[in-house]
């Protein structure tokens, strides 16, 4: 999930260790992206056409143009995976055996996670982990609510709440 996000880094190549597993998954997730930014666009222009949104109200009282809304949209950049490595590296240093070079110690990493000599080109790799851990928390709720609703099964439901526990133990 974490590789929905971007790992804000200096503008450079990324500089860091990879997962051939979360790069296949990525084109996944810039699929994903892609039709989700269609649809959003899509949505907004025939609200528009319709005369069902008010353009003076999405508009507002500033210089803002149809352009600078759909600049501001969602799913506009594509993600990279660099924030999903990031979050794998800081479980499985967490579990007691990071996969990519077999150290177990925790020092120089990031609340016992990755080492900030792995992604040495990170802004905030601290705060951006945090952000993945929001947005996980954030769908962990959405699915909760959604079996509260009736939209998704308890098993499915179950799993979810298995899958938080997993999770905090490794924070």
């Amino acid at each position: 999930m974490a590789s929905l996000l971007r790992l804000n880094h200096e503008q450079c190549g990324y500089v860091g260790p990879l997962s051939r597993h979360l790069l296949g998954y990525n084109s996944i997730i810039n699929v994903v992206r892609a039709s989700l930014r269609d649809l959003l666009e899509v949505t907004l222009t025939t609200l528009l056409l319709r005369g069902d949104a008010d353009r003076d109200a999405l508009l507002g009282a500033g210089e803002s143009t149809l352009t600078s809304v759909s600049l501001n949209l969602p799913f506009l950049f594509p993600s990279d995976c660099s924030l999903g490595i990031a979050m794998k590296e800081t479980l499985d240093a967490k579990q007691g055996s990071n996969a990519t070079n077999g150290d177990t110690t925790t020092e120089g990493k990031v609340d016992g996670g990755v080492g900030e000599s792995y992604f040495t080109k990170a802004q905030d790799l601290k705060g951006d982990l945090q952000k993945a851990w929001n947005l996980w928390d954030s769908v962990v709720q959405g699915v909760k609510k959604a079996v509260e609703l009736g939209l998704v099964s308890k098993a499915i439901g179950e799993e979810w709440e298995g899958c938080q526990e997993w999770t905090k133990a490794r924070r």
